[in-house]
């Protein structure tokens, strides 16, 4: 009985230990950085139940934990737009907390049209019309996205002459 009772307490003693020692990383900051790039996806984390922002910056997409629910509403209305976030990277994640954490962030009027932001801006172009040139290709398909696609603020008629489909 004094052998379980000692096995049970290591037990209980060491994922204690352990789990705060995680715990306390996943608050340790490692590096603090800057980026511009434009949203992707602002999504709430099914399990974690947590908010998590995917932007395209260069030539990757950056995964980042929104710490609250009023800054994610506020950047689900800049959804597809270019923003700049000042963000964290942590030593771990754990649980609820991601690696990268947004510290702030804010809207990007202009895009300079050279360098890796132009680069970005062109994969983005290339993708879209690779997208419709094989879509016009299934006229049924087509005829349904452009009729759920169609409306005053995106103009697809436009966007299918620019890329020559």
């Amino acid at each position: 009985m004094a052998a379980k009772l000692r096995l049970y307490s290591l037990i209980v003693l060491s994922l204690t230990i352990g789990g705060t020692s995680i715990y306390h990383l996943s608050d340790f900051e490692i590096l603090s950085d800057k980026a511009k790039g434009r949203i992707v996806r602002v999504e709430k984390s099914f399990f974690s139940r947590v908010w998590i922002a995917k932007i395209f910056v260069g030539e990757k997409v950056l995964k980042l934990q929104i710490p609250d629910d009023d800054m994610a509403l506020a950047l689900m209305n800049y959804e597809e737009k270019y923003i700049s976030v000042n963000y964290s990277e942590y030593l771990i994640g754990f649980a609820f907390k991601e690696k990268f954490r947004i510290n702030s962030w804010q809207k990007v009027a202009d895009i300079p049209k050279n360098g890796a932001n132009s680069q970005a801006l062109l994969f983005d172009k290339h993708l879209t019309c690779s997208f419709l040139g094989e879509l016009s290709k299934n006229e049924e398909l087509w005829s349904q996205i452009y009729k759920f696609l169609s409306s005053d603020k995106f103009d697809i008629e436009r966007l299918r002459i620019e890329c020559g489909v």
